[in-house]
């Protein structure tokens, strides 16, 4: 009888460590929108509505455009990064830290800022803008990924809502990255 209750036992707590590993590498953003309305470098990367990355444009002269980042979760815990350019005033290069993640960001065609490509030396995530105007952006052709994230109100860049049904396929970094670059693309522009 005790055997049985310490193997039960055991395969419960395999089956919770699983399943939180699993929530924690499977984070999906649900929407971005801009904290204040008539400022545009503080912004809000929404999981839920208790959970959130907090995105701050670097003040003052920014030649790199840098945005720090900043999310704690509901357990207290707390990862910080930074999205940059890779080299002064070249948009078509980007450098993303999240935590421990090193993520590099491209165009796929020089001057082309409708049509990116986000790696991490191993798996690679594209998406592109449905349009010539930035409203809407969508997953390029990725297998197992449903990714997209357009304006709440056409026209208003103040606020995203972002739609997936990706599961653990895209790392929170590249969720977060792709979202920010849009973000700082539509915002700032070229």
């Amino acid at each position: 009888m005790l055997k049985k209750f310490v193997r039960l036992f055991c395969v419960i707590c395999v089956l919770t460590a699983t399943v939180n590993q699993s929530r924690v590498q499977a984070q999906i953003l649900e929407a971005a929108y801009c904290e204040w309305d008539d400022q545009f470098d503080e912004w809000k990367l929404a999981i839920n509505e208790d959970e959130y990355v907090f995105a701050v444009r670097q003040f003052g002269q920014n030649p790199y455009r840098r945005w720090n980042l900043e999310f704690v979760n509901l357990n207290e815990e707390e990862v910080r990064g930074f999205m940059q350019l890779k080299r002064e005033e070249d948009i078509n290069y980007w450098d993303f830290f999240f935590g421990d993640e090193q993520i590099s960001i491209s165009t796929i065609y020089r001057g082309d800022i409708f049509l990116w490509k986000i790696s991490d030396g191993e798996k690679s995530f594209t998406f592109s803008a449905s349009d010539q105007f930035g409203t809407e952006w969508v997953d390029r052709y990725e297998k197992d990924i449903d990714w997209s994230m357009y304006q709440v109100q056409e026209g208003d860049i103040r606020d995203w809502y972002i739609d997936e049904a990706t599961g653990s396929n895209l790392s929170f970094a590249f969720r977060i990255a792709a979202s920010l670059l849009i973000i700082e693309l539509m915002t700032f522009g070229v």
